[in-house]
This record gives structure tokens, C-alpha cells and sequence, in this order.
């Protein structure tokens, strides 16, 4: 970026409507009645239904005159062959619309289901931006965790497991037309569920920060959720209600920088350990935040020291050195208190695909947004360092 007064900014803000606050699941039926559906496809995993959570939901739609149908077989990093099976049941029951309730990978699937519906051929002939060519069914994202904001993406990163991969389509015609956004549906979530997803949500306050693409107003929104995550997590994984709903809060606000500004390397390695060892990607994040963000420090450290006093440490005499490592403490301070692995060899990494993981992870869109640039060493180093 060059000087504020020579730069020009585009915000191209997102068409969903956000419905924020406790006891918004309620607000499902109205939305259901302004898009006309009439038979949904509920599109969620066996873990948030066993908890109760689509009961909830379930609880709204009864009482409605719709009839509706549950695809529960969406797995951490979904595979191609789960949004076929979703699709093949959308297509079945006649459904006009889609309702995703979970984190992530239900509403990457529901819109993954979105493009089969519409669209001929293989999902991966669509991988990529912008190559979806015609609007998916209506869908109403529910998020139950506080990390991906995909109910405010336009991406779906859906598993290609004959590559290895997790691929990526993009399209401004994937847009949820609403997000539900009720943290009563995100309380006491398992711990390792909460504390991973909470670091997602940190991962991508962090990175769209310090992102190439910055701009002024995603700096500010960026920082602030980093602020609102390093406050509010640690109570959010207790079960505290005002600390769930910043948490949630925080997790959007970066899903709407994100869209303006794109991750880094962190995204951009963790997708690849997801989509080789099927790595929940919540956890593959926080391993590799300290790690990245170390590597990082010498390409902006005003702004990794506006990092550390977001996450509450002190920098007043310190060099700008010297507050900007504070940010890497303050990460791994967080993970030892959330519990969470700190090494990819804890979770099942295997370090002979390392040459793979760094040409895969080379790929992606994310990665020429770090703000330090990277060579494939580097990349191959930041894996070992995280092994």
C-alpha cells in the first residue's frame, strides 16, 4: 500500500443479511417466508444434531406449513462425494432451498449442494473464481461455532480426496442470502470445538490485518476482532453467554474482511493439512499462527505490535521488535490456556508429504496476501518448525 492519499479504496459490501443477537433462530421463519421456500434441505452434521441444536431449529419449522428434509453426513473438511450425496437427495425430494446449521463445513456444503443443483457436470469444473455461472436455491446459513464465517463468504472449500486437495470455488452468486447469527445456539460447545474454532476466528482478525490488501476500515474491523477474541474466548469456551456472543460477533466481523482482504500463509497451509490428513482447520490454524506470525514480524512489526496491545499485553517501553514478538507470546499463551495441540505431530501430520504440503499450499489465492513473501523453503521450514 502506498500513501493513503495516493490510494484508492473499493468496498464491495456483501448482499447476506445479518440477524445477530440471542434467540434469532426464531427469526428463521420469516426469512423462509420472504425467500418463498417451501421444502428445504437442512444441511448439517451428526454432531450438532446429537447435541440438540437442530432441534432447535426443528422447534421453528414445525409449526410452518413446509415440509422439510435433513442431510446430516457432512464431515470436518467435506468431501466432493458428501455435496453429491446432498444434491442427490435435494434432487429427490424436490427441494427449493437450503438451510445450513453448523460451522463450516455445512455451509461450505450447502453451497457446494447449491452449485450441483444448478449446474452440470463435476463440482470441480467450477473450482476456482467466479466460475459459477447461474444463482444456487436460496439458503439461510445458521453458524453454531465461532470461527470460519462462511455464512458471510462467498467460497466453499470443499475435499478432493483424489488430490489430496481442498479445492476452492468462489462466486459472488454463493452469497447465503441471510445469516442467523444466535449465540444461545453456540453455548457450551465442546471444548476442543469452541477453543478451535475461536482461534480460527483469531487467525483471520490477525491475517487480515496484516494482510497486503489491508485498508483502512478492514484494519479497523480486523483489529477490534482481535481485540474482541483475545478478551472474550477464553469465557466463550466457559460457556459464558456475553463472551459467546463477541466471539461469534468477532468471527463475522473477520468473514467481512476476509472478503476485502484474503488470509495468508496460515490459511493457505492449514487448507492443505485439512485437505491431506483431514486436520479440523480450526486446529491446523492455531498450530501454525505462532509460527507464521514469527516469520512474519520483520515485514510489519508496527502492525504485529498493535496486534500484541489488542491481545491485552503491555508494549509502552519496549522497541517495536520487542512488542510486535509480544503478539507470538500472547498466541501461544492462549492456546495453553484454550488446551489445544501445539505441534502438527500431536494431530496426526506426517512429515514425509511435507515437499507436497508446500507445493499444495503454494496454490492458494491466500498465500501472495502475507505480508512477508514467501519461497518454498520458507514454506517447507514454517511445516517443520510446526511439526
Amino acid at each position: 500500500m502506498g500513501s493513503i492519499l495516493e490510494d484508492v479504496y473499493y468496498y464491495d459490501a456483501p448482499p447476506t443479511k445479518l440477524v445477530i443477537g440471542y434467540g434469532t433462530v426464531a427469526k428463521v421463519a420469516e426469512e423462509i417466508r420472504e425467500l418463498s421456500i417451501s421444502r428445504p434441505l437442512i444441511v448439517t452434521d451428526r454432531g450438532v444434531r446429537d447435541a440438540g441444536i437442530v432441534d432447535k431449529l426443528l422447534g421453528v419449522l414445525s409449526p410452518l406449513e413446509l415440509a422439510y428434509f435433513m442431510f446430516d453426513e457432512v464431515e470436518p473438511n467435506p468431501r466432493v462425494s458428501t455435496a453429491e450425496r446432498g444434491a442427490a437427495i435435494y434432487r429427490k425430494d424436490g427441494c427449493d432451498g437450503l438451510i445450513s446449521i453448523g460451522g463450516g463445513s455445512p455451509m461450505d456444503t450447502a453451497k457446494a449442494i447449491g452449485v450441483l443443483v444448478t449446474h452440470p457436470g463435476s463440482l470441480f469444473d467450477y473450482e476456482g473464481l467466479e466460475k459459477v455461472k447461474f444463482p444456487i436455491p436460496p439458503h439461510i446459513a445458521i453458524p453454531t461455532t465461532y470461527g470460519t464465517a462462511s455464512e458471510l463468504s462467498f467460497g466453499a472449500m470443499i475435499t478432493d480426496p483424489k488430490r489430496n486437495f481442498k479445492a476452492s470455488i468462489g462466486s459472488r452468486l454463493l452469497f447465503p442470502e441471510v445469516a442467523i447469527i444466535d449465540p444461545e445456539l453456540a453455548l457450551h460447545l465442546p471444548h476442543r470445538i469452541a477453543a478451535s474454532t475461536g482461534m480460527d476466528s483469531l487467525t483471520h482478525g490477525i491475517e487480515t490485518y496484516v494482510s497486503r490488501k489491508a485498508q483502512p476500515i478492514t484494519e479497523a474491523i480486523s483489529l477490534h476482532a482481535v481485540r474482541l477474541v483475545s478478551e472474550n474466548l477464553r469465557k466463550a469456551v466457559a460457556g459464558d453467554r456475553e463472551g459467546t456472543f463477541n466471539a461469534m460477533l468477532a468471527s463475522t466481523m473477520t468473514g467481512f474482511c476476509a472478503l476485502h482482504t484474503r488470509t495468508g500463509a496460515v490459511h493457505s497451509m492449514a487448507h492443505t493439512l485439512g485437505g491431506h490428513f483431514d486436520i479440523p482447520h480450526g486446529i491446523a490454524n492455531a498450530i501454525l499462527l505462532p509460527h507464521v506470525m514469527e516469520f512474519n514480524l520483520e515485514a510489519c512489526p508496527e502492525k504485529y505490535r498493535e496486534v500484541s496491545k489488542a491481545m491485552g499485553e503491555e508494549v509502552g517501553r519496549l522497541s517495536p521488535k520487542e512488542a510486535a514478538r509480544k503478539s507470538v507470546e500472547a498466541v501461544r499463551r492462549l492456546m495453553r490456556d484454550l488446551d489445544l495441540p501445539t505441534r502438527l505431530r500431536e494431530v496426526g501430520c506426517d512429515r514425509k508429504k511435507f515437499p507436497q504440503l508446500v507445493e499444495d499450499s503454494l496454490k492458494s489465492a491466500n498465500m501472495p496476501q502475507n505480508p512477508r513473501a514467501v519461497t518454498p523453503d520458507d514454506i517447507f521450514q514454517l511445516f517443520v518448525k510446526a511439526y
